[in-house]
């Protein structure tokens, strides 16, 4: 007779029940902390990503060229030789804000006072097309420059700071847009050239930003300083600037000056190639602009050491070597592509030998206005000098112009060139952290930043 099995007795039953509702529970609040932990990992990854967003690095503005939105007929102009200032306008007004960037950044003639009217409706051209990070890094050329410049006046520096940090508060970096205040309100406060009116339109500029950069008790200090009378600064006024007088005179030998006129017909050439056809028929254009390049190029590096030796004096052998450096620079662009293209490939390739060649010819330059500098009729001058020499190289560096991986020795001869100024200068160059670098700005002390 088969067995057959008794049902559970109903104390099984509900251990049973038990066990799998301990199992559920198990389960659900498993499931529960893996929520918690993934949503404390969003709010960290969140707190972390608001955290960042209003702080800005220092980018090397050439490497930011995209070289892939530079229309060439744009590119090339260059290579025609017109002015960066004229052919900037140009670009903005055919809605070609990359463009008009990759004409600006390379560009080696231009004044320090023209690249910063130059930069501005870049920035503001990039912020129209949500390209933030080019807006920013527009900006951070238009600070550099009002830092480090020995030419501007102290009114353009202490506008250009007041726009590049508006800017920067425009894009939603109040963070990065602090420390260019802090050098606008030096300006207005211990700067011996500005004038009255001129101190009082700066503090009326900024007071607001400084409260939209969360600033509240700067803003008020602004806005009590506003009430009654501004008082002159005590500062010195130094002599200078030094640099323009180093200067000298260079025309190029008559093979050079006929192979640059070549390579400007090749690039009319290319461009005019480029319209008729919509760039589609460019090839023979292309070759052509490519063959007269070369010509130059072996022109002038045939040329450079006898110009270099037959120079009469420093300052037109300094003429010599700044001719090099545009000559260089242009090398780089096309090397580059910023030209929107390819030209030369071999150039391409090379494209760290000739940017070592340009480091080489800058350290030349400033060999030789250190040469000049000591010759100056007095200590006071020699020291001056050699800060205003160390700030253009610094200047140079942090626009990408002077590609040298040697900031930090600059950053550190600076300091020591202003300490030993220190009794003639009536503002100084500082550094402090910014981002996850460094910025340099004004102070009315040496030791500076917070």
């Amino acid at each position: 007779m088969s067995s057959v099995s008794s049902p559970a007795t109903p104390s099984h039953g509900r251990a049973a029940r038990r066990g799998a509702n301990r199992l559920l529970i198990g389960l659900v609040a498993a499931l529960v902390v893996t929520l918690l932990v993934g949503l404390l990992a969003i709010a960290a990854y969140l707190r972390l990503t608001r955290g960042r967003t209003d702080v800005w690095t220092w980018q090397d503005p050439l490497l930011a060229v995209d070289i892939t939105r530079v229309r060439s007929d744009i590119g090339v102009i260059p290579l025609v030789g017109d002015s960066a200032t004229a052919s900037v306008q140009e670009a903005l007004a055919a809605g070609e804000p990359d463009s008009a960037y990759a004409l600006l950044v390379y560009d080696t003639r231009l004044s320090d006072g023209e690249r910063m009217g130059q930069l501005l409706p870049v920035a503001r051209a990039f912020e129209q097309v949500q390209a933030a990070d080019l807006a920013a890094l527009s900006y951070q050329q238009m600070h550099s420059l009002a830092a480090l410049s020995p030419t501007l006046s102290d009114y353009e520096r202490a506008r250009g700071s007041l726009d590049a940090a508006a800017g920067f508060l425009g894009l939603g970096k109040p963070r990065a847009a602090r420390p260019i205040l802090a050098q606008a309100e030096v300006l207005a406060r211990y700067s011996p050239t500005l004038a009255p009116v001129q101190r009082q339109e700066i503090l009326q500029r900024l007071g607001p930003l400084y409260s939209e950069a969360g600033m509240a008790r700067e803003a008020q200090e602004v806005a009590m300083a506003l009430r009654g009378p501004l008082a002159l600064p005590d500062s010195r006024l130094a002599p200078g600037p030094f640099l323009p007088a180093f200067q000298g005179q260079f025309t190029p030998p008559a093979e050079v000056q006929a192979a640059e006129l070549n390579r400007r017909r090749a690039a009319v050439a290319y461009i005019t190639a480029w319209d008729a056809t919509g760039g589609r028929d460019v090839q023979a254009a292309r070759a052509a602009l490519a063959a007269a390049l070369q010509a130059e190029d072996a022109a002038r590096q045939a040329a450079f050491p006898a110009s270099l030796q037959a120079a009469a004096s420093l300052p037109d052998r300094a003429a010599v070597l700044q001719d090099r450096i545009h000559w260089l620079t242009l090398k780089l662009r096309v090397a580059a592509g910023a030209l929107g293209f390819t030209l030369l490939p071999q150039w391409q390739v090379a494209v760290d030998g000739i940017a070592a060649e340009l480091v080489q010819t800058y350290d030349q330059l400033w060999d030789n206005y250190d040469q000049q500098a000591a010759q100056l009729p007095d200590a006071d001058q020699v020291n001056l000098a050699r800060v205003e020499i160390l700030r253009r190289a610094l200047l140079l560096a942090r626009l990408g112009l002077y590609p040298t991986p040697s900031q930090d020795n600059l950053a550190l001869r600076l300091a020591e060139a202003q300490a030993a100024a220190a009794d003639l200068l009536p503002l100084f160059v500082v550094e402090e952290p910014w981002g996850d670098g460094r910025i340099f700005r004004l102070s009315e002390a040496l030791e500076g930043g917070p």
